[in-house]
C-alpha cells in the first residue's frame, strides 16, 4: 500500500518507501535505505524534510497518516502509469532461498566457473575457425552455473570480483553470464528460464569473431565509423547461431535484442519498452554494468557503486526504472568484493550483502585505523551493539585497493 503525504505530516514510526526525488540525491546515508526505512526519531524526520517536499509511506509497515495527497493535485508524482512501472507486472516475487552458505558454496562455485571458462574458450576457438558450435555443451556448463547460483549467488559474486577484476576478454562474457543468472534468481525467474538466459548470454558475442581483428583488439575508443561497424556483431552472432547451431529461436531472440534499449535508442532494430523481453533486458543491463566495472586499455574500471549510479541516471532511457531498481537491490549498494573505507579509518572488503539493509553488509577488516595490515576480522555491520566507547562502524565510501597496495587476487581464497 502506498500513500503520498507532505513531509509536514511525516512523523517517527512511519515507513517511507519512496521519495519525491532519486535516491542518489540522498547519498544513501542513514536513514535512507534504498528499499525504504522506518523513521525512528525527529532527527530522521528532519533529514527527510531537508531534501523532500513529499514522500510515499506504507501504512502496512508503519504508522498511518490521515493527511494524504491526491495524485491529481501534483502531476510530478510517480503513478502506476509512469514508464518506470511498465515492467513491474513482469517481475514475479522472489522465490529462491539460500541452500548453502556463501563460504560452503565457494569451492563448488570455483570448480563450476573453471569448467565454464574452459567451455567458453573452446567455443571461441571453434567460432574463429568457422566450425559448428555445440550448444548442448554450452547448455551443460550453464546448467551447472545456474545450480550454483541457485544454491547461493554470493559465492559466484565473490569469485567474479576477486579473480576477474583486471581482465577483459572471454571473462567479460563469463561475468555477464553469471551476473545475469544472479539477477534472474533475484527476480524469481524459473530455473529453466535461467538456463535459457545463461546460454543466450554465453553466446551473445560470438559474432565479434567475424569483425576485423584490428577493430576487436583496438586499445583506444572507437571512432563513430568503428562503432557503427562494431554494431554488426549482433547480426553476425545471430547468423552464426542460425547456421552453425541448433539454438532455439528464444535464445537467438535474446542475442538479437540485448543491445536494444527502453527508449528505442538501441540497435539493431530500435525496439522499445515491452518490445524487448525481460531476459534480453537483463542481458543488456548486466552487459553495460560489466563493461563499466572492467578495466579497458583506454580507461580504468568504475567502482560498482559508480556504475550503479550511472544506470540509475539512465533509468527510463536505456532501461526501465523498475528494472534498474531491482538490479541495484540485487547487486547491492556496496557489492560483494568492494573495498570500503569505514568511519573508523579501517579498510575492509564486503564479503556478504545484507539483502534487507543494503548499507550494513558483512565485511572483513584488513587494515587498522593506523594503516597497518592486520589479521582479517569479520564483522556483521547489521548486528553491531553499543559497547562502551567503541564506535558503531559505518561504510563511508568505496575505495580503490591499489591506493592501499592491496591485490584483490590475494583474497581470492
Amino acid at each position: 500500500m502506498k500513500k503520498k503525504i507532505s513531509v509536514i505530516h511525516l512523523a517517527h514510526g512511519m515507513y517511507v518507501m519512496e521519495l519525491d526525488r532519486p535516491w542518489t540525491e540522498t547519498g544513501f546515508k542513514p536513514p535512507f535505505e534504498l528499499q525504504g526505512f522506518n523513521v525512528k526519531n525527529e532527527q530522521e524526520v528532519d533529514a527527510v524534510k531537508a531534501i523532500s517536499r513529499y514522500v510515499y509511506i506504507d501504512p502496512t509497515q508503519g504508522a498511518d497518516c490521515a493527511f494524504g495527497i491526491e495524485e491529481a493535485q501534483d502531476n510530478s508524482a510517480w503513478s502506476d502509469e509512469d514508464p518506470e512501472n511498465l515492467l513491474a507486472a513482469d517481475l514475479p516475487p522472489p522465490k529462491y532461498e539460500d541452500q548453502a552458505t556463501a563460504e560452503k558454496e565457494r569451492e563448488p562455485a570455483r570448480e563450476v566457473m573453471r569448467d565454464a571458462g574452459r567451455t567458453f574458450r573452446s567455443l571461441l576457438k571453434r567460432t574463429r575457425a568457422g566450425k559448428s558450435i555445440d550448444t548442448e555443451v554450452v547448455k551443460k556448463a550453464v546448467t551447472k552455473l545456474v545450480e550454483s547460483v541457485v544454491r547461493n549467488p554470493d559465492a559466484m559474486m565473490w569469485l567474479l570480483k576477486m579473480k576477474h577484476r583486471d581482465r577483459y576478454s572471454y571473462t567479460h562474457s563469463m561475468t555477464v553470464c553469471v551476473l545475469s543468472l544472479i539477477v534472474g534468481r533475484h527476480l524469481g525467474i524459473p530455473q529453466h528460464e535461467l538456463n535459457r538466459l545463461g546460454t543466450a548470454v554465453m553466446l551473445q558475442d560470438v559474432g565479434r569473431t567475424a569483425l576485423p581483428e584490428a577493430l576487436v583488439t583496438k586499445s583506444g575508443e572507437y571512432s563513430e565509423r568503428e562503432f557503427e561497424l562494431s554494431k554488426m556483431h549482433v547480426e553476425a552472432s545471430v547468423k552464426m547461431l542460425k547456421e552453425k547451431t541448433s539454438a532455439p529461436e528464444e535464445i537467438i531472440e535474446i542475442v538479437r535484442s540485448h543491445h536494444e534499449r527502453f527508449d528505442g535508442s538501441g540497435y539493431p532494430r530500435g525496439l522499445e519498452g515491452h518490445q524487448i523481453s525481460l531476459l534480453a533486458t537483463i542481458a543488456g543491463m548486466v552487459d553495460s554494468y560489466a563493461a563499466m566495472t572492467s578495466n579497458r586499455p583506454y580507461r580504468e574500471a568504475m567502482t560498482s557503486f559508480d556504475a550503479l549510479m550511472v544506470l540509475y541516471e539512465v533509468r527510463n532511457k536505456q532501461f526501465a526504472a523498475a528494472m534498474v531498481e531491482h538490479f541495484i537491490q540485487c547487486i547491492g549498494i556496496f557489492s560483494i568484493g568492494s573495498f570500503v573505507l569505514l568511519n573508523t579509518d579501517e579498510v575492509a572488503i564486503v564479503v556478504a550483502r545484507n539483502r534487507i539493509k543494503q548499507l550494513t553488509p558483512r565485511i572483513m577488516i584488513i587494515i587498522d585505523p593506523e594503516g597497518n595490515r592486520i589479521k582479517p576480522e569479520t564483522v556483521d555491520l547489521s548486528t553491531q551493539q553499543l559497547d562502551g566507547d567503541a564506535p558503531i562502524r559505518q561504510i563511508m565510501k568505496v575505495v580503490d585497493p591499489e591506493d592501499y597496495d592491496l591485490d584483490p587476487a590475494e583474497f581470492f581464497v
